[in-house]
């Protein structure tokens, strides 16, 4: 069942001001990740609103995973930590590189950096390791293996085009989600009037 926006926004607005990630950006992650589902597990075992994953967050249990504000906190955090790792890029692009590394792993993206500049290519653009990602390969359990690329590639073109048709836009204030007095809550379903829609599946 989708959250409330009523639930939902407070938790963006909260996330955005910790992170400095925009709420917009975090909103079409979630989309992308869990279809605003919070009882959201995946076929791997990822949980929640932003899909974490337990092995990364041991000191959690899956029920404090599951919650919807941990799980936002947290996945939040872990954003910023990979955008973070990324210094030499353009604002825009390092929001690029954080959600691959988010989606497919931080090792990922810094190996095809490395692969783009070994071919001339720019490893500072976002387009350019698109291009070799096919071609990166990583060992680990005693074998190499190609990262899933193409689900990769899926995920950040998805959640950036759907991010670029909102953040223009400011995210609906508190007042504004909370029902007026004797007015029946706000639907689990409802879509905020600022946001346009934009389809898409989520992505485990």
């Amino acid at each position: 069942m989708r959250i409330a926006d009523d639930v939902l926004f407070p938790l963006l607005t909260r996330a955005a001001a910790d992170t400095g990630l925009d709420g917009w950006l975090l909103y079409s992650q979630i989309e992308q990740e869990s279809d605003f589902d919070p009882a959201s597990v995946s076929s791997c075992g990822a949980l929640g609103l932003m899909q974490l994953m337990p092995a990364t967050f041991p000191h959690f249990s899956r029920a404090q995973l599951l919650d919807p504000e941990t799980n936002v906190r947290l996945g939040s955090r872990f954003l910023a930590e990979l955008r973070d790792a990324f210094q030499h890029e353009d604002p825009d692009e390092r929001l690029r590189f954080a959600l691959a590394a988010y989606n497919g792993g931080l090792g990922a993206v810094l190996h095809a950096q490395a692969l783009a500049l070994r071919r001339g290519l720019n490893p500072a653009c976002w387009d350019d390791l698109a291009r070799v990602f096919p071609d990166v390969r990583l060992f680990y359990g005693g074998a190499w293996h190609t990262p899933d690329y193409r689900q990769i590639l899926d995920y950040v073109a998805r959640i950036w085009r759907h991010y670029q048709q909102r953040r223009s836009l400011s995210l609906p204030p508190a007042a504004a989600l909370a029902p007026a007095a004797g007015a029946s809550a706000p639907s689990a379903s409802a879509t905020p009037a600022a946001a346009p829609p934009a389809a898409g599946s989520a992505v485990s």
